[in-house]
């Protein structure tokens, strides 16, 4: 009978610790879970940032690209006006001389 009730009580303490532990258990379980989750979050809004950021740099890439577009058509312009001045003043009798302001690049070979 002694023997029993100290098995017993051996038994009683073992399955209180076994329950202790595997109540700590889970609880770092839910603490991993939380974790995870938050990280799949964060994960989710990285994603989304860089989503947006390729959209704007894809804009941006475009307008460049429009803008040297652009540029290269109003120095075409720019140089086609100055060939028309030039022309102009050969026919009038005035200098052939490029337009002093004008940027270099732009001004006719004398």
């Amino acid at each position: 009978s002694c023997w029993k009730n100290s098995a017993s009580t051996r038994t009683s303490i073992s399955v209180r610790s076994i329950t202790g532990s595997v109540t700590e258990v889970k609880g770092l379980v839910d603490q991993v879970s939380a974790a995870s989750q938050q990280q799949a979050q964060g994960i989710d809004q990285m994603a989304t940032a860089l989503s947006q950021m390729e959209k704007v740099t894809q804009t941006m890439a475009a307008t460049a690209e429009e803008s040297a577009a652009a540029s290269e058509q109003l120095s075409a312009t720019a140089q086609s006006a100055l060939q028309s001045v030039g022309r102009h003043s050969s026919a009038s009798g005035a200098s052939a001389e490029p337009v002093s302001h004008a940027p270099s690049r732009l001004r006719r070979a004398a």
